[in-house]
Parts: structure tokens; sequence; C-alpha cells
């Protein structure tokens, strides 16, 4: 019997070679179309995905009025991560990430520019990037600490156990490696190539960047387990405009 469905079928599409055509062509489409969209929406879904704490990480959106419109920004004044971890109980963990900068990083004769950020030593103990050397817990509490990923380690080292070597900034800044993490997974939205210590950064720009009306850094917080995101956001909200009145 299917053998008969089957010859009918193809007996009609033969009938009709140019109505066929344009079914098929239009099934196989739509068919195409609806796998690219699941793969684009999986992938979308799965950003970031591996860190264990996701549930309880966010990031610090600051809202802006311009012109008596309103506009939302995820860049916030530096000064803000240290403040409000110490203000408020319902905080675990907070860090500020820079824009991504391309310094010259140097080793003896080999030098290489990769793109990293300047970020608070709370973020290793946030995010989940695994560590393949060093210690997470005390890899960026050095002033002139820096960890690099396993692929840029590889290139500046080769062969050679880069903990402990000293790599040169921009040919004039020295800083230790402290650790190396492994190559970021591709469902990753924070990138980067080497990490330095904020604290750092900050004593080298204070001079604009301890202002509560600069928005020079983005901000992420790591609540602690059972806080309450909606009644934590309400007390949270004002934050900016207790430290300037302009906002």
């Amino acid at each position: 019997m299917i053998k008969s469905y089957l010859l009918i079928a193809f007996r009609n599409i033969f009938r009709s070679k140019l109505f066929s055509a344009v079914n098929i062509l239009g099934l196989t489409f739509g068919m195409a179309s609806a796998l690219l969209i699941f793969l684009w929406v999986n992938d979308e879904l799965s950003v970031n995905q591996f860190h264990s704490k996701i549930d309880r990480l966010y990031r610090v959106m600051e809202n802006q009025t311009y012109s008596g419109k309103i506009y939302t920004f995820e860049a916030t004044p530096a000064p803000m991560a240290p403040e409000v971890k110490e203000k408020y109980p319902e905080i675990e963990f907070a860090s500020r990430w820079t824009w991504q900068e391309s310094p010259l990083l140097a080793y003896k004769d080999k030098s290489f520019k990769e793109q990293g950020r300047w970020v608070d030593p709370d973020f290793l103990l946030m995010f989940d990037f695994p560590m393949i050397s060093g210690d997470k817990n005390t890899a960026l509490s050095g002033r002139n600490s820096i960890i690099l990923t396993e692929r840029y380690a590889k290139k500046l080292f080769g062969d050679e156990d880069p903990i402990g070597k000293t790599i040169v900034k921009d040919t004039k800044d020295s800083y230790q490696v402290t650790a190396v993490i492994k190559d970021l997974p591709p469902n990753n939205s924070l990138t980067f190539e080497f990490l330095l210590p904020f604290p750092t950064y900050f004593e080298l720009n204070k001079g604009w960047l301890d202002s509560w009306g600069n928005n020079n850094v983005r901000t992420f917080l790591m609540l602690k387990e059972g806080v309450d995101v909606t009644a934590f956001s309400n007390k949270f909200k004002d934050e900016v405009r207790a430290h300037d009145q302009r906002v």
C-alpha cells in the first residue's frame, strides 16, 4: 500500500512540476529557517550558563536622562562596587569591569597586543573561569598581578612555566604572572586574554575615576543565597542619586 501511495505522489509531482517545485522549495526553506532559528536561540540561551552561580549574578544598569528621555546604560561610577558591597549585607561579591584595552605586553624578546580588562579580586570568585595554575583567592591581590589565558601564556612563554615571571606593559610597567586560566568557552560574553587588578587601575586614574558623576566602568554584583531580588532592587535603585544629586 505504501508503494502505491508513493507512486501516486510521484505521478502528481511530475504531472504538475512547477506547482510541486514551488511547494517543495517552500517546505525546504521553511524547515531550514526553523532549524537555523532553533540553533540560534539555543546558542543565545546557553551564553554564560556555565557559571555555577549564574542565578545570583547581576550586572548593574543605570538610567540617565537626556533631553527629557530616559536611557539605560551599563556604565556605572567606579566607586560603586566597594561602596555597595560594604553597605548592603545582601551582596556577597562585587567587581568592576573596565572597557577592553589592548596594551603591548612583552616578555624577553616576545611582545603581543591582546585585549584585557581590569577587575576586582572578587571577579574570580563570582565567575567560573577554571584555573590551570594559581589560586583564584589571591591571584589578583597584588598591586602588580596579572592573569593570562592559556592561549596568551603560550604565545608569550612557549613551554616555560609563566607563574612568577614578569611581563612589561607598554614598555614601562611590570606585572608578575600569578595565574593562568583555561581559554574562554565560545558561549561566554566576558571576553579577555588577560586580567589586571582594578585597585591598581583606580590608583593610577584616581583623578577622574573617584567620582560618582563619571560613568566609566561596569559593575557586577553577586547576591547571597536567598536574597529577595525585587526587595533589594528597591533598596538599591537610588544609590547613584544618593552620592550625586545631579542624577
